[in-house]
């Protein structure tokens, strides 16, 4: 499935491994190639360890949130809907109602929001300087196409799944 899709019509489990496949998947190939250009950029005094220390908090936290999501809450999710397709009861969760990892997560998606926040700022919103060189330019760039990434991976999870996943905890 596509980005075209409804997800809000979708099966929940063909979002979740849309959600694996094109967000976590991207997050986890651009995170290091992103830190290797900042980390020349940074060296070359091209841009700030401000902006290093941002970029740092904000990997270990997506690192810790992707996790918690395809290890607990994601499982969780597909789990409730194959008991509700089943019509089988559902079993108790470890963790209580599904809103509970939804909060965590929700506040994590905020940490994000407001560390991409701060890279704007430091950057002028990604722009680029032409005197700092292709690699700064490259680095801008994957910022900025990171930022839009995880918006819009932000928005498929705040909007749809977790609402839905919500509705259908309620359903039971």
């Amino acid at each position: 499935m596509s980005a075209a899709n409804d997800w809000n019509q979708a099966p929940l489990t063909d979002l979740v491994r849309y959600i694996l496949e094109k967000h976590h998947e991207h997050l986890r190939s651009e995170l290091p190639r992103l830190h290797e250009l900042l980390r020349r950029a940074v060296c070359a005094e091209q841009a700030p360890a401000q902006m290093a220390e941002v970029f740092g908090g904000l990997w270990d936290e997506l690192d810790a949130h992707l996790h918690k999501e395809e290890m607990i809450l994601f499982p969780s999710i597909e789990q409730m809907e194959a008991f509700e397709t089943a019509g089988a009861p559902r079993c108790d969760m470890p963790f209580g109602s599904i809103a509970n990892p939804i909060a965590v997560m929700g506040t994590e998606h905020n940490d994000a929001s407001e560390a991409f926040a701060q890279l704007r700022e430091i950057t002028g919103n990604f722009s680029a300087d032409e005197t700092k060189g292709e690699a700064y330019r490259k680095l801008m760039e994957g910022l900025k196409a990171l930022d839009a990434d995880l918006q819009e991976h932000i928005r498929l999870e705040n909007t749809v799944l977790f609402p839905r996943a919500l509705a259908l905890e309620g359903a039971s």
